[in-house]
């Protein structure tokens, strides 16, 4: 009965045994799959727009895509414009054609204020998710024009004359194109030349003695449209004008004044400016008076006088022309020291002529 007892005895012990055994080596085991146990990574969803950025001229369209990644169920995206975060439609434009990953932007009839648009694409799926591109909505570029300073105007033999332009609407401020030419056909350097030329001013030089044909034509072209231009025609003339230039301070308008150069502002009322041409040719004619300030030798006026010459091939002419003193800017001022007067007929620079305008006590 003992051994049979003991034998009992021990079989038990080694059933717990094997049962903890085995339980250890599944709990190791479980911990084990655990580890290597493979975990899915969130996925994010993200949009980019084409365009980003662009210019649309009012009343024309664009087309935008969007492209999204990790929409698995290609959800897309939904359209929205704005200016300053708040909604603007159809203030701002239009759009149409919406589709989950495309759009149509229509500009509106006029440019908006402010002049930039928002348009964002927010992800369906995920609504916190958005992608924006910038419109700038823009007027239509204006005609290119160009406008020369002078469009007739007659030059003596080696003389000069400057021509400037002025070109309209040309936004990339590329400027002109100078050339001169007679009866259509290029015709420098006998007909004359061109000299410090720029985008936007040339000297016409006149050559040393008179072409068979004595007009000349100088063209300014615009670079950026080609097919707008100005011209002027030139006559070139000989060199046997004169003109004497006398001033006086007579009231009395007397051609015959007593010339003086030397004004005291406390006695002078009017300038009188007596300028006698000779040998001008036939036809009608402007005379220009243009006076200098001396600080800075800014110009404080000019006067244009018309004459004609008929009847002759060539001829005289006197005119007279009064610059007002006492009670003007010039006395209210003090402008005293010495002037300048530049005489000019039809454009062209004849003479010059220096006078003094002072006080009693300088």
């Amino acid at each position: 009965m003992f051994r049979s007892g003991a034998v009992t005895h021990k079989r038990r012990t080694t059933s717990v045994l094997g049962i903890l055994w085995t339980l250890a080596a599944l709990q190791g085991c479980g911990e084990h799959m655990q580890t290597v146990r493979p975990k899915s990574l969130p996925t994010t969803v993200s949009i980019s727009l084409s365009p980003a950025a662009t210019s649309v001229q009012i009343l024309l369209t664009h087309q935008f895509i969007a492209a999204t990644q990790n929409d698995p169920q290609n959800k897309g995206v939904t359209w929205a414009l704005t200016q300053s975060g708040g909604f603007c439609i159809p203030v701002c434009g239009t759009l149409s054609g919406n589709t989950g990953y495309q759009t149509t932007y229509s500009a509106p009839g006029g440019v908006p204020n402010p002049g930039t648009v928002t348009l964002t694409a927010t992800s369906v799926l995920d609504k916190t998710k958005s992608a924006s591109a910038i419109i700038s909505v823009t007027a239509p570029a204006l005609p290119v024009s160009v406008e020369l300073s002078l469009t007739a105007v007659s030059v003596s033999v080696t003389q000069a004359q400057l021509f400037t332009v002025s070109v309209e609407d040309n936004s990339q401020d590329k400027g002109v194109k100078w050339s001169l030419t007679q009866a259509g056909i290029a015709c420098a350097p006998a007909c004359g030349t061109l000299a410090s030329v720029t985008p936007n001013a040339a000297t016409y030089d006149a050559p040393s003695s008179l072409p068979n044909q004595n007009v000349v034509t100088v063209t300014a072209t615009s670079v950026a449209d080609n097919t707008k231009s100005a011209s002027a025609a030139i006559t070139i003339t000989s060199p046997s004008r004169a003109v004497a230039i006398k001033l006086c301070d007579d009231e009395t308008e007397n051609p015959n004044c007593t010339a003086v150069d030397n004004f005291s502002l406390d006695q002078i009322r009017d300038l009188f400016v007596w300028v006698n041409w000779q040998d001008v040719p036939a036809g009608a004619h402007t005379q220009e008076l243009d006076f200098y300030l001396p600080q800075g030798h800014y110009l404080y006026v000019r006067y244009l006088d018309d004459f004609h010459i008929a009847g002759v091939p060539t001829g005289s002419a006197l005119v007279m022309q009064v610059l007002p003193v006492a009670g003007t800017y010039i006395t209210q001022r003090d402008l005293t020291g010495t002037w300048q007067l530049d005489v000019s007929l039809d454009g062209q620079l004849i003479a010059s002529k220096l006078f003094q305008l002072y006080l009693p006590s300088q």
